[in-house]
């Protein structure tokens, strides 16, 4: 059996602490002899070529879509109208969950209803008579 060899601290890699950042990282030969890997990539992410309306779940190409830029998010809608209602409708306690679930979910939740039958619904004092319902 061979011993283990002493190792001399002095030489090899060490540990430090930047002073600047007070973060760890190596030193020494560590970085020099490890070689970078590059392995080429055959499949590239799918890219979504669909989208869904957030107000009334229709889907559909997503070139056909009006968008709405929320911060880093791109919201898709059919119309216009369609965008201020779930601007208006989204932070409040009686709608949150619902303009939440995905496109299968609120269809069966919705069973052939359109979103302004259940906002009147939940919203009666809201709810203007006169005004034609959005297409």
């Amino acid at each position: 059996m061979v011993p283990a060899k002493e190792t001399n601290l002095q030489n090899g890699p060490s540990f430090h602490t930047n002073w600047s950042t007070n973060r760890p990282y190596w030193s020494g030969s560590l970085f020099m002899t490890t070689p970078m890997v590059l392995l080429p990539r055959d499949i590239t992410a799918p890219c979504s070529k669909t989208s869904w309306c957030r107000w009334c779940v229709h889907t559909g190409p997503l070139k056909t879509f009006f968008k709405v830029r929320d911060g880093p998010v791109d919201w898709h809608f059919c119309n216009v109208v369609h965008a201020e209602l779930w601007l208006e409708y989204r932070h409040k306690k009686e709608t949150y969950q619902l303009l939440r679930t995905l496109p299968p979910e609120r269809l069966e939740y919705l069973n052939g209803r359109s979103m302004e039958d259940i906002i009147s619904g939940l919203f009666p004092e809201r709810c203007d008579p006169k005004m034609p319902s959005p297409p």
